[in-house]
């Protein structure tokens, strides 16, 4: 039996979350659902996901915090783990960013 990929998702919008954590589960992964970044910090920490999907303007910690805060703890052992930003900014800063 194969380990399933551990996805941890970070979405602010409950509809939108529901419906990628719904896709990404029907796709075989494990997915880890958090409705903020203050939340997903402490859900990271208890489940050292594989992989982090997060949204980037989310009220409080941003997605852009969440990655900082996640890549400048050392004591993190898996503080280098891919991040993906699923967002609707879509400006040229926003993608070179």
């Amino acid at each position: 039996m194969t380990k399933k990929i551990k996805v941890l998702y970070v979405e602010d919008e409950q509809d939108i979350r529901e419906t990628i954590v719904e896709i990404l589960t029907d796709e075989g992964f494990e997915v880890i659902p958090a409705a903020n970044g203050k939340e997903a910090v402490e859900i990271f920490l208890d489940n050292k996901p594989d992989i982090v999907v997060s949204d980037i303007m989310m009220p409080g910690v941003s997605g852009y915090d969440l990655l900082k805060i996640i890549r400048e703890n050392k004591n993190i052992s898996n503080n280098n783990i891919p991040f993906i930003f699923l967002s609707a900014l879509g400006e040229k800063q926003d993608l070179i960013k």
